[in-house]
């Protein structure tokens, strides 16, 4: 019977296997380091606004014992006559 012979390996053939693997690699590791910077983006953003939803809300605290302060300081005046009827 007639046997055909196996295909001879040439060496176009290795380099355009090492060009592929090569390549393949390359967009692994970019996919990776990519991933890699998003991941840090996203958490600096998140750091950023927490410290950014703590000042409000320290503001807000400040706000609103501002106004008591001075619901409180607007209540004496008003009696600080010893006029009671004002």
């Amino acid at each position: 019977m007639n046997e055909i012979p196996p295909h001879p390996t040439r060496a176009n053939d290795i380099w355009i296997s090492v060009t592929m693997i090569g390549v393949m690699l390359s967009i692994g590791v970019g996919v990776i380091s990519v991933n890699k910077t998003l991941t840090d983006a996203a958490v600096t953003q998140e750091a950023r606004f927490i410290r950014l939803e703590e000042t409000v809300k320290s503001l807000r605290e400040d706000l609103n014992e501002y106004r008591q302060t001075q619901t409180r300081n607007n209540n004496n005046e008003r009696y600080s006559n010893g006029d009671a009827t004002k």
